[in-house]
């Protein structure tokens, strides 16, 4: 066919064919098959014996289960829970079931588990001040910790998307971070995070939680980049449902596949018909991917909203707009509308300005957002709540502030900008990582529950792309810029990832990856072969992997 990407074809049928083997196998094995091969002939549990296993969650379910069946290889258990769960029975089970099943000793053990080998915490999680402290508690009545689990935790008492990631994302993180040091300086340890099957798909009605397993895939793979330079193992289990009391006490209040940047250029398509006279609300519009993709906009005829913080930065713009129409838009076409994505309580203030103004919205692009740079270990509390307020509380509120007018319309289109990292995690970027990952967890759920009503959905992954994003990053401390430049080679041009931004909206793209080479095919080694991309990437090192990332 004329002017088809053959690419897309063969890419869609490859997908189709993994799909297929990857059912058979997960129906026969119940688990990946790269999991059933340890299974037989991998490490022996019994290789647990007399290591020191840390249990968050541990009050119930996985976590209890866990608990019980590691004590039949002689592991040695720190339990924790939240306060009022009943932790002393579950001790009591651990110690009779060591003694029914008892291990074959080694060392100067008995082969039996006694009360001394279990040391129980009760204290919530997301009490970040008294992470030291436990670590301290721990360490001092068994001298040593090899393994933390950061389990799953009480999901039915959340009021909204920040009590969620405090639950889910951010107290187990801090409670890993406080336990690095130790594991530095034995040289080795071992990470066990329980995440979800949706921490790589979605399901209608469960955003939010989705969104939180996705942002552990951020943190923990990138944690597994940078601790293998110190003898840290990082595993991530993804388990589907689960009979537990969480599936019977469902938390409230909650209310075209992906495309490569390759084949976006092969899709023939009149971008100045379809986009002319469409009213498009930017975020992030004074500078870099936001800036280009107004210009670009403009002199297609778009009718345009511009927001930032800076209204000076958004006044230049509109200037370079207005030059680029040619005098095809007026200075009513373009309104400029300064905002902070992070003041929440003014999203609907801001939508009844842009209906008063033009009448409707057609398109959303939550594109305001700030990359980071800092080691896992090192990364405040407090940065990682002010990046998800920009890059993931923000953009999510402000797209439930528009959904009821695109409903009510029967068409509208949410265009996010994620990132590649959104993809596949790289060293010195955990928290970065993880909002982005959070995006899609929330953004592929929107998709499938308005599959039906007329409003579109579009992840955009670019990266890494020519800006001047790096003076503005994150680092481990909060109120603190990177304030310089990254390398800028093998960048692609914030002007060609806006004419590729404007390809992925017109075609209602669902995923567009937007990179130039190698960072491209990283990402397809990710989708496919995330095993063989995780071991590549801990075989490169972090700081060689940090540099491919930067293209430096």
């Amino acid at each position: 066919m004329p002017g088809f990407p053959l690419g897309f074809i063969g890419a869609s049928l490859f997908t189709i064919g993994v799909f297929i083997i990857a059912w058979i196998l997960a129906k026969s094995l119940k688990c990946n098959p790269s999991l059933m091969f340890q299974v037989f002939f991998g490490v022996h549990p019994g290789s647990l014996q007399n290591k020191v296993v840390w249990i968050t969650g541990a009050g119930s379910g996985i976590g209890k289960q866990l608990a019980l069946d590691l004590t039949k290889y002689g592991a040695k258990l720190v339990i924790h829970s939240l306060p009022g769960e009943d932790l002393d029975s579950l001790k009591e089970q651990c110690i009779l079931l060591g003694f029914l099943i008892p291990h074959k000793p080694i060392g100067g053990s008995q082969g039996k588990i006694s009360s001394e080998d279990i040391y129980l915490i009760h204290g919530d999680i997301t009490s970040g001040n008294l992470h030291q402290q436990w670590v301290t508690d721990a360490l001092k009545h068994f001298g040593q910790a090899s393994t933390v689990i950061a389990g799953s935790f009480e999901e039915t008492s959340v009021e909204d998307d920040r009590k969620m990631f405090e639950v889910n994302v951010f107290g187990g993180v801090q409670l890993t971070r406080a336990l690095i040091p130790h594991f530095k300086e034995r040289r080795k340890g071992h990470v066990v995070v329980t995440s979800s099957m949706l921490g790589r798909m979605f399901s209608p009605s469960q955003a939010v939680y989705s969104a939180c397993k996705h942002a552990l895939f951020g943190y923990y793979q990138a944690l597994g980049i940078e601790g293998g330079m110190y003898g840290l193992d990082v595993t991530i289990i993804c388990p589907g449902p689960v009979k537990t009391p969480l599936i019977f006490k469902p938390f409230s209040n909650v209310n075209k596949s992906f495309i490569d940047s390759q084949m976006l250029v092969m899709i023939p398509i009149d971008l100045h018909g379809l986009l002319a006279g469409q009213v498009i609300w930017i975020t992030g519009a004074s500078s870099g991917i936001g800036e280009a993709l107004a210009i670009r906009l403009a002199s297609l005829k778009a009718r345009l909203i511009l927001s930032a913080r800076r209204l000076e930065e958004l006044q230049r713009v509109k200037s370079l707009c207005l030059e680029t129409s040619l005098g095809m838009l007026s200075e009513d076409s373009i309104l400029l509308l300064p905002m902070d994505v992070t003041e929440t309580e003014k999203h609907s203030m801001h939508l009844e300005t842009i209906i008063k103004h033009f009448g409707k919205l057609d398109i959303l692009v939550n594109n305001a957002g700030r990359s980071q740079r800092a080691e896992f270990q090192r990364v405040q509390v407090d940065v990682d709540r002010a990046l998800f307020e920009l890059n993931v509380f923000g953009p999510v509120a402000l797209a439930r502030t528009v959904l009821p007018h695109f409903v009510e319309r029967g068409s509208g289109q949410v265009v996010i900008t994620s990132s590649v990292m959104g993809k596949f995690a790289a060293p010195y970027s955990c928290s970065y990582a993880a909002s982005k990952h959070a995006l899609h967890g929330y953004f592929e759920t929107l998709r499938a529950e308005q599959a039906l009503s007329g409003v579109h959905v579009t992840l955009l992954c670019p990266g890494p792309v020519l800006t001047n994003a790096a003076q503005e990053s994150f680092t481990d401390t909060p109120g603190q810029k990177v304030g310089k430049p990254w390398g800028q080679g093998g960048r692609m041009t914030s002007e060609r990832c806006a004419d590729l931004i404007m390809v992925a909206i017109v075609n209602h793209i669902d995923e567009a990856w937007i990179s130039q080479q190698p960072v491209l095919t990283i990402c397809y080694l990710a989708q496919y072969f995330p095993s063989f991309m995780r071991k590549a990437m801990s075989i490169l090192g972090p700081r060689m992997a940090n540099k491919l990332r930067d293209q430096e």
